[in-house]
């Protein structure tokens, strides 16, 4: 059975790599502000696919895939019972949610 969660943990790694290209290796990060996170708010809008996924500035679609799959390797930890790199990546999650602006998530005022 643990081959199965150790297997699992290369496949969702490969998965980030979509994502975060070769920053996957430096992953989980000690680093807070790490700049791939940061990468995900884009300031100029520089292509049609750049209109397609953005919603604001922020490419919602990488940060919640960032962190789906950051939370799953942690629960493969967890399974494993290899409870410091399940905290690891659970604290990676937050990392990649930390770098939106805390006004993207802000809910909209009803009647706007």
């Amino acid at each position: 059975m643990t081959g199965k969660y150790l297997e699992a943990i290369d496949t969702y790694r490969s998965a980030l790599r979509f994502v975060f290209k070769d920053a996957v290796d430096q992953m989980p990060s000690t680093i807070y502000r790490f700049k791939p996170y940061m990468d995900l708010v884009v300031r100029n809008v520089s292509s049609e696919w750049d209109t397609l996924v953005l919603v604001g500035n922020y490419r919602w679609n990488e940060v919640l895939f960032g962190m789906t799959v950051c939370n799953n390797i942690s629960q493969c930890y967890i399974k494993l019972e290899r409870y410091v790199e399940a905290i690891d990546w659970i604290m990676e999650a937050e990392q990649i949610m930390s770098a939106v602006p805390h006004e993207a998530v802000d809910p909209p005022t009803p009647g706007e």
